[in-house]
């Protein structure tokens, strides 16, 4: 015999209290379950019920651009030195992930043996130059005899080494050791209210200055200056080759004109 609806409540109650209490833990239940299923998502068995293809990673490369580091190989910086305070030694960076620093102090050459990996958000790392101006001692650590003795056996001194291994070398930016942008990558740089020209669709000789209103991921919404409103904003990836730094036009002798049929005030 089929229960009537009113009946199943009771059934359901042998076993459950119905108290507020009870019932908050049943949500938080459902709402935890819910979340482990949505973590449980697997692509490859989705891909394979549905029949899709997955699209190539070579499809992507301007992502994986986008994550490189402001920090480029070959740069060199001043490291404090932890076995002697107050003391720092110049490393060149080797490779990055991220934030994290991959170097090697200067007078290694070619061997990797004692390459090093610092985070650039909490060691004490500083542009080449820093010391000098801040009456600080560059001297290799003192723990290190290896690194010391291959100097001394072809330097005189510290100075005479370092002044034939920063020639010609790229420092650091120093925006990228200190301050507000320190350790953030280049796609981070283009903050909300940037200013950047953009090339003309029609014509590459045009160009006209657009204000970052968004930044996702590298993905920028680009309002032309002179326009009030959003509905002529534009989505360009930031690695376009039709966008540039201010100024870039007139450097390279090209015109600056609104875009046609969105001139300024429209």
């Amino acid at each position: 015999m089929q229960s009537r609806p009113q009946d199943r409540p009771l059934a359901l109650s042998a076993g459950k209290s119905h108290s507020p209490a009870n019932g908050r833990d049943e949500r938080v239940h459902s709402d935890a379950d819910s979340m482990e299923e949505e973590a449980d998502f697997n692509w490859e068995e989705y891909l394979e019920e549905t029949g899709a293809t997955a699209a190539p990673h070579t499809a992507f490369k301007h992502v994986d651009i986008s994550l490189q580091s402001s920090f480029q190989p070959g740069m060199k910086l001043e490291v404090a030195n932890k076995s002697s305070p107050d003391t720092y030694w110049v490393a060149t960076i080797v490779t990055t992930c991220g934030q994290l620093l991959l170097l090697r102090f200067s007078g290694y050459g070619d061997d990797r043996k004692a390459d090093f990996w610092c985070d650039v958000m909490t060691a004490e790392l500083h542009p080449v130059g820093w010391c000098s101006q801040n009456n600080k001692t560059l001297q290799p650590p003192e723990d290190n005899v290896y690194l010391r003795k291959a100097i001394k056996e072809k330097y005189s001194d510290w100075t005479d080494f370092l002044i034939q291994d920063l020639t010609g070398s790229r420092t650091a930016p120093a925006n990228l050791l200190e301050g507000p942008l320190r350790g953030k990558n280049t796609v981070d740089l283009i903050v909300e209210g940037s200013v950047i020209e953009v090339r003309d669709l029609t014509d590459p000789s045009l160009y006209w200055a657009a204000r970052v209103a968004q930044n996702i991921g590298g993905r920028l919404r680009l309002r032309h200056v002179g326009l009030q409103d959003d509905a002529h904003d534009t989505w360009l990836f930031y690695l376009d080759v039709r966008l540039r730094p201010l100024g870039w036009a007139q450097e390279n002798r090209l015109s600056l004109e609104p875009p046609a049929g969105k001139g300024e005030g429209s």
